[in-house]
């Protein structure tokens, strides 16, 4: 998955790899992934 701020001078990609299936793991790591992009782009909050 990968992030961009709107101006493309920041950007932040993760990969994972999961032995579940495929429709648990986005469910399962979706929120942290999410989290390390919010950190990534505000990391004053």
């Amino acid at each position: 998955m990968t992030f961009s701020s709107p101006d493309g001078r920041l950007q932040f990609a993760v990969s994972t790899t999961h032995k579940i299936p495929k429709h648990d793991a986005i469910t399962a790591v979706s929120p942290d992934i999410n989290k390390a992009a919010e950190a990534a782009f505000r990391p004053d909050t």
